[in-house]
């Protein structure tokens, strides 16, 4: 268009071809301004694509490194610029699956990333319950199961306080201590409803002395 419209433009105005020329000239000027916003239109939609698809790529390999923040983070970026692809472009044919894969993968990083999030969460609880002053218990994590096991010096201090408070009738000491107890039983028993785990609670001895199941 551009070279038609310079010939168009070359006709002398005293030659007879000259007013169909102006004519042709206005016609091939509009289709030029159309092939040019066409023109940036898929330059656009390519550029948004390409970086669709970097975004993406960059999101798997944060997926092979359980790096789920970051995944979260390039699976968002990647479904905001397949998203800006023009369905009229020439890249259009190819959005429409990789829309719908985009989003799938960003709701499962971002499920992945919360179950990471409230596993960290879950640890923190359980190492700030047995590691007080001096430590109280120990712990594994399983698939659908956490074992806690009571260190024996701990126990014992429990029942030395409870029956000298006993013996004593004193009642403040016998109140903290069943407080005590109460709060270390209502900190699992949440655990076990935020992990859906039951907890399976031991004594030093290895014997099973209580379980918490996840309730409803």
């Amino acid at each position: 268009w551009v070279t038609a419209i310079k010939r168009l433009q070359e006709i002398p105005s005293t030659t007879n071809s000259y007013q169909s020329s102006r004519v042709l000239l206005k016609i091939y000027l509009s289709n030029k301004i159309r092939v040019q916003k066409r023109k940036q239109q898929e330059e656009v939609a390519l550029k948004n694509y390409n970086k669709a698809k970097n975004n993406a790529k960059l999101a798997k390999i944060s997926e092979q490194k359980n790096q789920w923040a970051k995944a979260v983070n390039y699976w968002n970026v990647a479904t905001k610029y397949i998203k800006k692809v023009p369905k009229n472009s020439l890249q259009g044919n190819k959005i429409k699956p990789l829309i719908s894969t985009y989003s799938l993968s960003l709701n499962q990083a971002k499920n992945n990333l919360k179950e990471i999030i409230e596993s960290q969460n879950i640890i923190s609880e359980l190492d700030a319950m047995c590691s007080k002053k001096t430590k109280i218990c120990q712990y594994e994590i399983r698939e659908n199961l956490i074992q806690m096991k009571l260190d024996s010096r701990y126990l014992e201090q429990l029942w030395t306080i409870a029956l000298q408070a006993k013996a004593q009738a004193n009642l403040q000491v016998q109140v903290e201590l069943l407080n005590h107890i109460s709060t270390f039983e209502h900190r699992l028993q949440k655990i076990s409803n935020q992990t859906g785990k039951s907890i399976e609670v031991y004594n030093s001895q290895g014997n099973l002395m209580t379980v918490y199941h996840r309730q409803q």
